[in-house]
């Protein structure tokens, strides 16, 4: 990211911090990994309402299937009651924030017997503030984009498109 964009970011620039922690406010962006396993206690519900309405940016991302899907579900129905997930569209802004990226298509990185398809989550002020990665693991292309596991194209569109989710983070557009 800092070779592409000179944002400065340190390669392990990363911190893992509970949903429940008052630390989850000093990031901009949240990633949440498998969240088909997770049931969100009530302090994380309110932490993770109120990281969205201070402006922060969540992506969800490593899951699959219908019963994570609705585990996934039930916890966001929870945090976000008045709002509604909606699936997202080829033409949505956050595509070409930084990159153009002409389709939500993207390759899983290992079969899950489904095509991959973004969901998002507005904030109060309409901008998107949590993605979700169904049917996909957009982080495994990140964490082994410097090791020859993946093909090089589905690992540069993963890069690309975290590059414009912070790019939006950055300018003010989620």
């Amino acid at each position: 990211m800092k070779e592409t964009t000179g944002i400065h970011v340190d390669r392990a620039s990363y911190r893992i911090v509970p949903m429940s922690s008052k630390d989850i406010f000093k990031y901009p962006f949240g990633y949440i990994s498998e969240p088909g396993m997770m049931w969100l206690t009530d302090e994380e519900v309110k932490n993770f309402r109120e990281f969205i309405d201070r402006g922060g940016f969540v992506m969800i991302d490593d899951f699959d299937g219908p019963r994570q899907f609705s585990v996934m579900r039930q916890n966001l129905e929870r945090v976000f009651p008045d709002r509604d997930m909606f699936r997202m569209t080829d033409n949505h802004p956050i595509l070409n924030t930084y990159y153009k990226i002409d389709s939500l298509y993207v390759e899983s990185p290992y079969n899950v017997g489904a095509d991959a398809v973004f969901y998002g989550i507005n904030n109060e002020q309409g901008n998107l503030a949590v993605i979700i990665c169904f049917n996909n693991d957009v982080g495994d292309f990140w964490e082994l984009i410097d090791q020859p596991v993946y093909a090089v194209r589905p690992s540069a569109e993963a890069l690309k498109r975290r590059i414009n989710h912070l790019i939006s983070i950055r300018r003010g557009l989620c």
